[in-house]
């Protein structure tokens, strides 16, 4: 998160702390006073954690992502780690996280994130049955969305690579389904589970973000192609 707050505040109201044991709160560089007042404020709720960080670009929003799967892996020294990364811009149906983690746990041994259904409606609620299609890709590809999904932390012990921190902004999402696939794994779309997201906010906030995203798309394709 960035400022905006109220955009954070909104997703840990829709959470059921029951449901998970740690909530890791990345601040990249808030300097609004209201926001920054909120983060003070909120840390020192039970499960909240709030990792203050530069900006991005300055800062890579993946080393976050990193840190989040390598802080679960440190806590935990179980055979089995979930964890989940969510952007502070979505809304989510109650029971969300135990949906998409017990999805993850179904028994596809070859499932490593689970995800939303971009065409599920937030009213329907979680499904009754969590029925889970694998995918190939991104969402543009009819995969994986980037602004909510859960993992398996363990894997990254031995047989996953961590995500290219030299992204920044964009095509970190990319990264890990590319490595999540060479190592013979996949995703997996949630049939019917809702999740709504404001896409687009941060850079229409920030159009500097702009060109990282553009750097960041040359960086990782320049780098794929030229192994292939």
């Amino acid at each position: 998160m960035m400022n905006l707050h109220r955009l954070t505040s909104r997703v840990l109201d829709e959470l059921d702390f029951a449901e998970l044991d740690e909530v890791v709160i990345y601040d990249h560089g808030s300097d609004d006073p209201a926001t920054i007042r909120w983060l003070a404020a909120i840390e020192r709720r039970e499960k909240v954690s709030v990792d203050r960080r530069a900006a991005i670009p300055e800062e890579s929003l993946y080393r976050s992502w990193n840190d989040t799967i390598r802080r679960a892996l440190d806590r935990h020294a179980v055979a089995e780690v979930d964890v989940v990364l969510l952007n502070n811009d979505v809304r989510l149906p109650e029971g969300f996280l135990g949906a998409l983690t017990r999805a993850l746990r179904a028994g596809d041994g070859r499932l490593a994130i689970t995800y939303p259904d971009v065409d599920a409606t937030l009213e329907a609620g979680v499904p009754r049955t969590l029925d889970v299609t694998p995918t190939k890709g991104l969402k543009g590809e009819g995969g994986l969305v980037g602004h909510a999904f859960a993992l398996k932390a363990e894997l990254f012990r031995s047989e996953l690579p961590y995500i290219d921190e030299r992204l920044k902004f964009y095509s970190g999402d990319r990264d890990l389904i590319h490595n999540v696939e060479a190592a013979g794994y996949h995703a997996g779309r949630v049939n019917g589970l809702p999740c709504t997201h404001h896409w687009g906010g941060t850079r229409r906030r920030r159009p500097e973000l702009k060109e990282q995203q553009r750097r960041d798309v040359s960086l990782w394709w320049g780098e794929h192609r030229a192994k292939r």
